[in-house]
């Protein structure tokens, strides 16, 4: 669905699905839940989808840490829709794609941009959002896990979004044979110009 056809946003989307294969943020909600002592039916967890805070939709630029996660106009439309669509519905994160984050000082530096403290035991997920079209578009998510259980018993599992990072600045890879710092580099020279804040379109 089209931005433009949306009529409602869903900023705090809860499901339990009668799926047979759970999730990767849904099967860490479950194991951290577990790991409180949590013994019952799965089928009993509210999985519920929220940002971490509203500065999340804002973007940032840090040239010392070569990161940026503004976009431009000539930014690929594949990651412009994909950030559109997560605002209408934060449960896009809830897909397979997903990973623990070993953390280092470069990653900790980056989502204290967004996030005030990082606990020492603190597990935190990148999740990559796919294109239907053109399978992987290259914007992370990074999100934590938070579980509690409210006055009536129920428990829950909070996914918060931390950071959005459209152009991989986080944690580079390697690619074609370049180094990590130097496609690190490369892009963040080829973005340093951007100028659009990730609201204008995850606020459409």
């Amino acid at each position: 669905m089209s931005p433009s056809r949306r009529k409602s946003k869903n900023l705090f989307s809860s499901s339990i699905k009668p799926k047979e294969n759970i999730s990767f943020l849904k099967k860490m909600g479950v194991d951290k839940l577990k790991s409180s002592g949590f013994t019952e039916s799965t089928a009993h967890i509210l999985h519920v989808f929220e940002l971490h805070n509203e500065n999340v939709k804002h973007s940032k630029r840090i040239d010392e840490l070569q990161f940026t996660n503004y976009l431009s106009n000539t930014t690929e439309s594949a990651k412009r829709d994909k950030i559109a669509e997560l605002g209408y519905d934060l449960s896009y994160i809830d897909n397979d794609k997903g990973d623990q984050v070993r953390l280092n000082d470069r990653i900790k530096s980056c989502l204290a941009l967004y996030i005030d403290q990082i606990e020492i035991d603190e597990n935190i997920f990148k999740i990559d959002l796919s294109s239907f079209y053109s399978g992987q578009t290259g914007v992370r998510i990074f999100v934590k896990c938070e579980v509690s259980r409210n006055d009536e018993g129920q428990f829950k599992a909070a996914y918060k979004i931390i950071m959005i990072d459209p152009f991989h600045l986080v944690i580079p890879s390697q690619f074609n044979g370049f180094t990590k710092e130097y496609v690190m580099n490369k892009t963040f020279r080829e973005n340093i110009g951007n100028n659009l804040c990730i609201s204008t379109y995850f606020d459409k």
